[in-house]
């Protein structure tokens, strides 16, 4: 591989890692916060499955009276993917919904921006 090609493949790589750090330091709890535990997800994913990115466009999705999703709901749910080895797509999917971080999406895209999430593979 061209020394340049190498230079443009470690970038790359070191920006999915900067987004990783940058979505853990959201998800971790601070110092003498109580822990939040996810349960379990009946779906195991091999760990070397590669990264998918994350998808051009949002799905449309019809609106159904439901329950209010919270913001702890969305964190959650994207800290589960992300340990599943999808954190690239989770920061795509954040950036796509004009965000920088999971706390900066309007909370009205909640509901889209975990039927994206869920269909992250």
């Amino acid at each position: 591989m061209p020394e340049r090609e190498l230079m443009k493949l470690i970038a790359k790589c070191l920006y999915g890692l900067a987004a990783v750090f940058d979505q853990a330091a959201e998800i971790v709890p601070e110092a003498g916060a109580p822990a939040v535990t996810e349960p379990e997800s009946e779906v195991s994913e091999s760990a070397s499955e590669p990264v998918n990115e994350p998808a051009t466009e949002a799905p449309i999705v019809t609106e159904e009276p439901s329950k209010t999703i919270s913001f702890d709901e969305v964190r959650g749910s994207a800290a589960a993917k992300s340990e599943k080895g999808f954190s690239i797509g989770v920061k795509g999917l954040i950036t796509k919904y004009g965000a920088e971080k999971i706390s900066a999406i309007d909370p009205s895209r909640y509901k889209d921006f975990l039927a994206e999430l869920e269909a992250l593979k």
